[in-house]
């Protein structure tokens, strides 16, 4: 009956082992992970600029400072990636307003992690 016992004891310390090593060892390729891709909210040093298109143009009816709120819709054409779609929410003079239009070429920054993060260069 002893025998039986020390050898369940050791099959459970054993099993109870390769659990703890599993552990450490998912819990140190975790980190390793984490410390290789970049974080969502690193900014990266590098900016590519490229041409875009606007394709669309609507105000958002927000005025901060007497000066209307856009939201632009821009099909951006690296050089070297695939073209995307995205959006920039920009405080334009009533002037830019009606000058900008679909259609129009002009020069943007963003981020080639992140492609939310855009800036227009142009001013229009």
């Amino acid at each position: 009956m002893e025998i039986v016992f020390i050898a369940t004891l050791m099959e459970t310390a054993l099993i109870a082992s390769l659990l703890a090593v599993f552990f450490i060892i998912r819990y140190f390729v975790k980190v390793k992970r984490s410390t290789l891709k970049p974080r969502e909210n690193e900014r990266i040093s590098e900016t590519v600029i490229s041409k875009a298109i606007v394709l669309s143009v609507e105000k958002t009816g927000a005025l901060i400072n007497n000066q209307p709120q856009v939201k632009i819709q821009l099909q951006v054409t690296p050089e070297k990636r695939r073209n995307f779609v995205t959006e920039v929410k920009k405080i334009l003079s009533p002037a830019d307003v009606t000058a900008i239009r679909a259609g129009s070429t002009i020069r943007v920054k963003y981020n080639p992690v992140n492609i939310k993060e855009i800036s227009l260069i142009q001013e229009l």
